[in-house]
C-alpha cells in the first residue's frame, strides 16, 4: 500500500490518495469544510467552532455526527 498527499501553499492538504483511493479537501480559510471524492462527488461536510480545527459537525453518508470540545484540564 502507498499514500501520496498533496499541500498547498497554505500547507493545508488538499488531496490525499491511499492505496488508490483519493480523497480531496476543499476549505474557509484554515477549516475543511468538504470531503471530495477523486470524482469530485461530496464524501463529508463539517461545521467549525470559532477555533481553528474546531469542527462542530460532521455529515457523512447522511449521519450527522455532533463533535463535542472539553478545555484542557477537564475530567
Amino acid at each position: 500500500m502507498y499514500a501520496h498527499y498533496v499541500y498547498d501553499g497554505l500547507r493545508r492538504r488538499i488531496i490525499k490518495n491511499v492505496g488508490g483511493v483519493q480523497t480531496r479537501y476543499v476549505y474557509d480559510n484554515e477549516d475543511i469544510i468538504l470531503e471530495l471524492n477523486g470524482s469530485g462527488v461530496q464524501q463529508a461536510y463539517y461545521s467549525h467552532g470559532p477555533g481553528i480545527d474546531e469542527p462542530i459537525s460532521i455529515e457523512r453518508a447522511g449521519i450527522l455526527t455532533i463533535t463535542l470540545q472539553m478545555g484542557w484540564g477537564v475530567l
